[in-house]
């Protein structure tokens, strides 16, 4: 298979549209494209010009490079060689490339992020190299070359390489891998511990638009940095870090988050890994359907960011089972 395959841009277009809840007949109006040629592009049964696809984009209220950067590739088989580089940096490789139920990520070298991790799903371990030291419901397991070790959802554990020339294959389902704090009971809370013991007023990155506007309507002055894509409220006044598929991992780092907010589908693994290998907490959303989204939204304001009390708004949503918008309101 040519690894040059086409791109399937359709899949993103489609996916970014429903994730507004938006309609053809919308895409179309704002775009000037017929209805009947959005969905040709969405079924994969028309390639848009340069120039088309870039007014499809600016109807979707994103660019058409982040849209090529999350079409998933037309293929069914797909191979990683050794050599290839997904950009993850700081010895970590997502093994498995595009949008699946499975997620496989490598980590090489001494890796010791000193976090605990808790994750909903099943997760696998194997020791391709090296050993390394997992901490686990009070016991500590040494591993080392060919051993594996099995760690049910939601167990909270923590982990290390003690070799040099470690490496690590980490399998899980989508959604699960690496992503710290997103048990039920793991989001810090608004206000965040420092090193010290001493208390700070907790300091939140958003990298989806959505979330975004939800937490800086629901939670005033936890933002400190959000995507140039997020455009609400209009009077958000934060420090923008770039793209949703391009952020800048060190100008967020400079921000000092206590959290980081994320999507599934929106946002890269190879971006959330570098955040998660700096020690940020990185709470990923992981939405399906409307209730789904419903879930996701409160989990991403009581357990990452500490509300106490769910949003008027997002009641009012569920009442009368319309997806919150750009604009929640009560």
């Amino acid at each position: 298979m040519d690894d040059k395959e086409t791109l399937r841009v359709g899949t993103a277009v489609r996916r970014r549209r429903k994730s507004l809840a938006l309609t053809l007949a919308t895409v179309a109006a704002r775009s000037g494209l017929s209805v009947p040629f959005l969905s040709q592009i969405e079924n994969e049964r028309a390639r848009p010009s340069t120039r088309s696809l870039e007014r499809v984009a600016e109807a979707l209220e994103t660019t058409a490079a982040e849209l090529t950067a999350a079409a998933d590739l037309g293929r069914t088989v797909d191979v990683v060689r050794a050599g290839e580089d997904d950009g993850g940096g700081a010895g970590v490789r997502c093994v498995v490339r595009g949008r699946h139920q499975l997620r496989a990520t490598e980590y090489t070298g001494e890796q010791d992020t000193g976090r605990e991790f808790q994750h909903h799903g099943d997760e696998l371990m194997y020791i391709a190299e090296g050993a390394a030291e997992v901490e686990a419901e009070g016991r500590a397991y040494r591993l080392e070359r060919g051993d594996t070790l099995f760690l049910s959802g939601g167990v909270p554990h923590r982990w290390r390489a003690t070799e040099p020339g470690t490496r690590i294959l980490v399998v899980a389902a989508a959604g699960t891998v690496g992503h710290e704090g997103d048990g039920p009971t793991a989001g810090p809370a608004a206000a965040a511990t420092t090193a010290d013991g001493g208390r700070h007023p907790m300091r939140v990155v958003s990298l989806v638009p959505s979330l975004t506007e939800a937490v800086a309507v629901s939670a005033p002055g936890l933002l400190v940095g959000a995507t140039d894509w997020c455009s609400h409220p209009a009077d958000l006044d934060v420090v923008r870090i770039g793209g949703t598929k391009n952020p800048d991992v060190d100008a967020i780092l400079r921000l000092r988050p206590d959290l980081v907010v994320a999507n599934e589908e929106e946002n890269r693994e190879p971006d959330l890994a570098a955040l998660r290998q700096a020690g940020i907490t990185v709470m990923v959303t992981v939405v399906r359907d409307l209730p789904g989204a419903f879930a996701e939204l409160e989990r991403v304001l009581a357990d990452g960011c500490g509300l106490s009390a769910r949003p008027a708004w997002l009641d009012a949503h569920r009442r009368h089972g319309t997806r919150p918008g750009r604009r929640p309101r009560a």
